[in-house]
């Protein structure tokens, strides 16, 4: 199903619909926050931030728009608030034993890989990230945006409010200063 036909069906009385919105989101919600916040705890606030928003917001969501886009704009704008400022907001839904947190709890996917492949590729993702680090924070995010997030050009665009020729401008650029302290390394 489409995320617009669940959201529809969402706004007819179908909750199980929305879980699958949040089942097909999370992850990914959560990977955009923790770039952003690089804390994973500030993630975890961050990504429940946006899930409420989003769900609060949803009946002013327009059909025929991308949702992904529109959530993450919400999940952006969610970690950036934190990081604004830099406190911690507390992830109170989960911590009261309520139907509503149960059943919330029960949508997150365990995302974390098995112990073994967990090992094989821990080295790998400190390298990228210490590289992504080197990045300018603005190219970094179109990075990640584009690869963490699979968001095509124009979508980052209107989540950053940026031109479509400057976020591929950028995103070039990023590649290139990657590229170049790959070599460095080398």
């Amino acid at each position: 199903m489409t995320d617009d036909e669940l959201i529809a069906q969402y706004l007819n009385g179908d909750t199980c619909a929305l879980e699958t919105l949040v089942d097909r989101y999370m992850g990914r919600v959560y990977n955009l926050t923790l770039h952003i916040t690089n804390d994973q705890s500030a993630a975890d606030d961050a990504t429940q931030e946006a899930f409420v928003r989003a769900w609060r917001a949803i009946r002013g969501y327009r059909t025929g728009m991308s949702f992904k886009a529109w959530l993450f704009r919400i999940a952006r704008n969610a970690a950036l608030d934190w990081v604004r400022k830099k406190k911690d907001v507390a992830f109170s839904v989960l911590d009261h034993d309520t139907d509503a947190s149960l059943q919330f709890v029960d949508t997150i996917v365990d995302e974390h890989p098995l112990p073994d492949a967990y090992a094989i590729t821990q080295e790998s993702i400190r390298h990228t990230t210490a590289l992504l680090a080197r990045l300018r924070p603005d190219h970094r995010e179109i990075v990640v945006l584009r690869h963490t997030s699979n968001l095509t050009f124009e979508e980052i665009g209107a989540l950053v409010r940026r031109p479509l020729h400057t976020v591929k401008s950028q995103y070039r650029r990023a590649i290139a200063a990657l590229r170049e302290c790959v070599h460095q390394n080398q």
